[in-house]
C-alpha cells in the first residue's frame, strides 16, 4: 500500500494533478485493497470482487450519508473501488486521469522489478 501512494504521488506531479486531487488519489491508494481478502470474514487470499467488496461496504457506510456529503471522500471512495480497471469488478475503465493513476499505481506497485523508498 505505501509504494502504491508513492508511486501515486510521483505520477501526479508527473501529469500536474495536486492539490485536493492528488490527495484523494493517495487517499484512495491507501484503503484500496481494506476488503482484497474478502468482507466481512477474511479468507486469506484476494477474491474476485473485491472491489465490488469494497463498493458495497462504502454503501454501507454511505447509509447515513456521510460519504454523500463530501465530495472529496466521495471521490476517494469511487477511485478505490474502481483500482482494479478491467481486471475485477466493477470495471472501470474510465479514462479520468485519476482512475488512471490509482489503477497504473496499484499494478506498478505489484511489480516486483520495480523498486521504490517508502
Amino acid at each position: 500500500v505505501r509504494r502504491a501512494a508513492t508511486i501515486g504521488w510521483d505520477l501526479c506531479t508527473e501529469f500536474g494533478v495536486s492539490g485536493d486531487e492528488q490527495d484523494c488519489v493517495v487517499g484512495a491508494l491507501l484503503i484500496h485493497d481494506l476488503t482484497s481478502h474478502g468482507w466481512p470474514n477474511d479468507s486469506g487470499h484476494t477474491v474476485n470482487g473485491h472491489g465490488a467488496l469494497l463498493a458495497n461496504l462504502f454503501s454501507d457506510w454511505n447509509e447515513g450519508q456521510r460519504i454523500a456529503k463530501d465530495k472529496n471522500l466521495k471521490k476517494i471512495c469511487k477511485l478505490a473501488a474502481g483500482h482494479m480497471r478491467a481486471w475485477d469488478f466493477p470495471y472501470n475503465t474510465s479514462e479520468d486521469i485519476l482512475t488512471y493513476i490509482v489503477q497504473a499505481s496499484d499494478y506498478l506497485s505489484s511489480r516486483e522489478y520495480i523498486s521504490t523508498r517508502v
